[in-house]
């Protein structure tokens, strides 16, 4: 298997979690040293500000990657693999939405190590996406949920929320749900799932754009391997 083909089988984000993974394992720290002496260096080697952000930049990485798997997961077999169990079609449910929003709270992590501009910008992209509000709704303060957090949180500011039943299937493309308060949301599960991952896939290379020139390694094999790679997404993404 070429390595274009090996990249053909692989999400944007697996490649790109690879990339940032790599970071780590092609600093040219030498791996010998005493925990504590190499840590320091890696820290100075790839700028962080936390000599603990190196771990922290592994942990994303590995959670990028897992939680991708779920997406993925979802994208090829909706919310029910077995026509004949409902429970599934819930837990697939709150499966992708808070997979979904660990990565997002992941990539904002990211943001935050390599102290990319405009994080408040890159915040609001995702505050604004459907499947955030869905997950909000459904997934995480059903019973408890802050309609303005701008202002104070009382009863005229909460509502709660349930999913209709009905409205669930295995790609739920008009989920419905109903707030205390008798409005009616719908959803398209699937559609929201997709714009999330074109926005998420393009605040990823935005971040390793902006590390490749500082960060990537200088020798050339190595660094030719770590380019390949995310051109590979660049290309497929623009």
């Amino acid at each position: 298997m070429t390595d274009l083909e090996y990249l053909e089988l692989k999400s944007n984000k697996e490649i790109l979690a690879e990339l940032f993974r790599s970071l780590i394992s092609y600093a040219g720290v030498n791996r010998l040293l005493p925990e504590e002496e190499f840590n320091k260096e890696l820290q100075k080697t790839l700028q962080f500000e936390h000599s603990d952000n190196s771990f922290l930049l592994e942990s994303c990485a590995d959670l990028i990657e897992d939680t991708d798997y779920a997406i993925q997961e979802f994208l090829k077999n909706g919310l029910q693999t077995n026509p004949n169990s409902q429970g599934e079609l819930y837990l697939r449910l709150y499966g992708i939405l808070n997979a979904i929003y660990l990565q997002i709270n992941t990539i904002i992590e990211l943001v935050e190590i390599f102290k990319i501009p405009n994080k408040k910008e890159i915040v609001s992209k995702f505050k604004d996406l459907n499947i955030y509000k869905l997950r909000n709704m459904v997934g995480s303060h059903t019973v408890n949920y802050t309609i303005d957090n701008s202002k104070k949180s009382n009863k005229d500011n909460t509502d709660f929320f349930r999913v209709a039943q009905t409205s669930i299937d295995k790609w739920s493309t008009n989920l419905l749900v109903v707030s205390q308060k008798t409005e009616c949301y719908n959803f398209d599960l699937k559609h929201s799932v997709l714009d999330y991952i074109e926005v998420s896939d393009k605040v990823l290379l935005d971040i390793c754009n902006k590390v490749e020139p500082k960060l990537f390694p200088k020798r050339k094999d190595l660094n030719e391997w770590m380019m390949f790679r995310l051109v590979h997404v660049r290309n497929k993404i623009n």
